[in-house]
């Protein structure tokens, strides 16, 4: 009897509804979205009961439930029907998965999952993963959120009281463990770094380039092709280094001089643009005249020549860009 009298207590606390309500999502305290307490206008009274407004057609299209402040449920749809957004967050504490977001594209396919759980020392953490728009795996990412009494005091001004959640976490994220990303076809990174086999298609679904990597190493046969299929480059790596093999076709070189007008003055610009990183824009002229520009795009076609020897690439004709190493810092050591 007792069961019965707790279960009709629990379900008439939730039994009032407000439909074509306005949520106002800055009525609250915490800098996260999912772990905050939210209010009525009064930013006193904990919202309670749930929240909701549909279509003309009486299809939803955004509904939360709250549950003493706390966001209980999220759905968000698009117009055509599919879904947006759905969040489900866990009401026992001891649970190690806390929390789950889901994002989707308007096609239906999955845009975004967070889950959110707590580790074996009770630290509030996150696997967030990325999708492309055709739903294969964008990238994973793992972080931990930082409480207040872990900030240091030259940041504690930048966490004010109203931004603390309900857990006593900053809205600080602590990047940890495997950071993984992949390219549109589900191949890509480890640590973000090329592993395995990886190819580049054109609009038409034409493949132009097909390279294998080990650990960030071309390893196996790298191969690229012109808009018509035809083979163009073929040479056989062993842990990034080139190796004799029947069946390879060198990249064709061409100097300076051999190029069209239209690949010199990309060329050229490309070396400007390098160029200029050297030199306030007002001073660039002042610096680099058209003369010296060309001598150095000369230059800088001896030099990849030479570099060619020992890692022959096909110099491209509408693409050049340059290499870009990024990492990322923690502000916080946890």
């Amino acid at each position: 009897m007792k069961f019965f009298k707790f279960l009709f207590l629990f379900l008439s606390s939730f039994a009032f509804a407000q439909t074509d309500c306005d949520f106002k999502y800055h009525n609250k305290k915490g800098g996260n979205y999912l772990f905050s307490i939210y209010y009525e206008t009064d930013l006193k009274t904990p919202l309670n009961g749930t929240c909701e407004r549909r279509y003309n057609d009486n299809r939803i299209f955004e509904k939360r439930t709250f549950k003493e402040g706390k966001l209980m449920e999220e759905i968000l749809n698009y117009e055509s029907g599919s879904s947006k957004t759905k969040v489900n967050p866990t009401w026992n504490t001891r649970d190690t998965v806390i929390a789950t977001l889901e994002l989707f594209w308007e096609n239906g396919n999955r845009k975004q999952t967070n889950i959110y759980y707590w580790d074996k020392a009770q630290r509030r953490c996150e696997k967030y993963t990325d999708y492309h728009l055709n739903g294969k795996i964008r990238f994973v990412n793992f972080n931990a959120f930082a409480r207040l009494s872990e900030i240091n005091e030259y940041e504690i001004k930048d966490y004010p009281p109203h931004t603390i959640d309900y857990d006593g976490y900053t809205t600080l994220r602590v990047p940890f463990g495997l950071a993984l990303k992949y390219d549109d076809t589900g191949v890509r990174f480890l640590n973000a770094k090329l592993d395995g086999k990886t190819q580049h298609f054109d609009s038409l679904g034409t493949l132009l380039m097909e390279y294998t990597y080990t650990n960030n190493l071309r390893n196996g046969w790298c191969k690229r092709f012109d808009k018509t299929g035809k083979l163009i480059f073929a040479q056989f790596y062993e842990n990034g280094c080139p190796k004799k093999m029947p069946g390879e076709l060198p990249a064709k070189k061409r100097n300076f001089e051999e190029l069209s007008k239209d690949e010199r003055e990309l060329f050229i610009s490309f070396i400007y643009n390098n160029l200029i990183q050297f030199a306030l824009p007002k001073d660039a002229q002042l610096y680099y005249t058209k003369k010296k520009v060309d001598s150095m795009a000369t230059y800088y076609m001896y030099l990849f020549d030479t570099w060619s020897k020992y890692a022959p690439f096909p110099f491209p004709n509408h693409q050049i860009t340059s290499q870009v190493i990024s990492f990322r810092l923690p502000s916080v050591y946890l």
